[in-house]
């Protein structure tokens, strides 16, 4: 009987360290660093010498340049001349503004311009949907812009229902003018009020000339 053990003591010892070297963990493989992306390359190179160049390096276009602003020409400084007669109107000018706007129409006389926006809608169908009624001073002074009526021409048709402001421009201007419709509404007392456009003014100190948007 001891014979038998001893015969099997040392069988049972080798299966249990093969058991013990089949369940421990092996050698982690060997995988190479993965390539850094185009953006880490150019950040990891930063603190490097600013005159070595980095072959590598991705070009970032530029954004193109903004258009230049449009000042206009051509107006007076100095002392405010007379305000011009609603009938003279009839015979001033047209301005071209820094930006326009489809509707509208700007005219010069002196430093005083007008800008007349009228609703243009063909179909009479369209006509109560929404209509120029007014405008409103929303920033900057009110002194000298008026609403005045077009007696300069005939009356206008129902379909072209608009407004004619009259602006002093001036050196320090900045002001904006909000041109409000009116849109019907169903079974209501009154119509609700929205923006048809924004008209702005500007003429800044050390500017060679004013600047007028329609938007």
């Amino acid at each position: 009987m001891k014979r038998v053990l001893a015969l099997l003591l040392p069988a049972a010892l080798g299966l249990a360290a093969l058991r013990m070297a089949a369940a421990a963990p092996g050698p982690a493989p060997s995988v190479a660093p993965a390539a850094l992306p185009a953006a880490a390359a150019v950040d990891a190179g930063a603190g490097d010498d600013a005159g070595a160049g980095d072959a590598g390096a991705v070009a970032v276009p530029r954004p193109p340049p903004h258009a230049p602003r449009r000042f206009l020409a051509g107006f007076p400084e100095g002392d405010a001349s007379p305000r011009p007669e609603p009938t003279a109107w009839g015979d001033a000018e047209p301005l071209a503004v820094s930006r326009p706007r489809h509707g509208c129409s700007t005219f010069r006389i002196r430093e005083y311009v007008r800008i007349t926006c009228v609703d243009g809608v063909e179909d009479p169908s369209r006509r109560f949907e929404a209509s120029i009624y007014g405008a409103r001073v929303i920033g900057g002074s009110e002194q000298g812009v008026e609403v005045i009526a077009p007696v300069w021409q005939a009356k206008r048709p129902p379909e072209k229902l608009g407004v004619d402001i009259v602006i002093p421009v001036r050196r320090g201007d900045r002001r904006a003018i909000a041109v409000a419709e009116a849109i019907p509404v169903w079974k209501a007392p009154a119509p609700d009020e929205a923006v048809r456009l924004v008209i702005s003014e500007t003429w800044l100190a050390g500017a060679p000339g004013p600047t007028i948007v329609l938007e």
